[in-house]
């Protein structure tokens, strides 16, 4: 039984809706895997530029009570200030200890004291340095290259349809038209 151009167009709809939402997804998923693109350069950037320097503890804490059934997790984030050029800026660091570090190192811009990091930017470049960024991210890109093909296509396809529909309807009329005009 042959499809009439109704059902035919109803599945370009739904294929054009469905290949959509995967090519959303696909794009989602390959930003969130390919999201660490530039972090190499970022931590070399860093590790070349900022400067380190000792933060003492604040007065105060801040602390979050995560639980999951009977498991309760403190989470505590500590207040830390460090001076740079008679300013000062603070910085946090977040720990399950209850006991905080009385100091800890911070590395900050000297162009902006304000930007800083816990984490030493030098070590961090060390552990990504020979790590391939966003390694999954081409697979996501193929898939989506396949799902935008698949789109055009049912495209072409739909507006083929709805050039035929409309053809064959004036067809009809056409040809009802021509039958009344012969009877008379």
């Amino acid at each position: 039984m042959e499809e009439t151009r109704k059902e035919k167009i109803r599945g370009n709809i739904y294929v054009l809706v469905l290949m959509g939402l995967y090519l959303a997804i696909t794009w989602g998923m390959g930003y969130l895997t390919g999201s660490e693109t530039g972090t190499k350069d970022m931590y070399k950037k860093e590790c070349s530029t900022f400067k380190k320097t000792t933060a003492d503890i604040a007065q105060t804490y801040d602390q979050r009570t995560i639980s999951k059934r009977a498991l309760k997790v403190d989470i505590n984030t500590f207040h830390y200030t460090y001076a740079v050029n008679n300013q000062y800026y603070s910085i946090d660091k977040t720990s399950l200890n209850d006991k905080p570090e009385m100091t800890v190192d911070v590395w900050y811009n000297p162009d902006n004291p304000s930007e800083n990091e816990a984490e030493d930017p030098c070590k961090e470049y060390d552990k990504v340095k020979n790590e391939k960024e966003g390694r999954y991210l081409w697979i996501f890109q193929g898939i989506g290259i396949l799902a935008a093909l698949l789109i055009i296509m049912s495209i072409f396809s739909l507006v083929k349809n709805l050039i035929m529909l409309g053809a064959e309807t004036a067809e009809k009329k056409f040809s009802k038209r021509k039958k009344t005009v012969d009877k008379e």
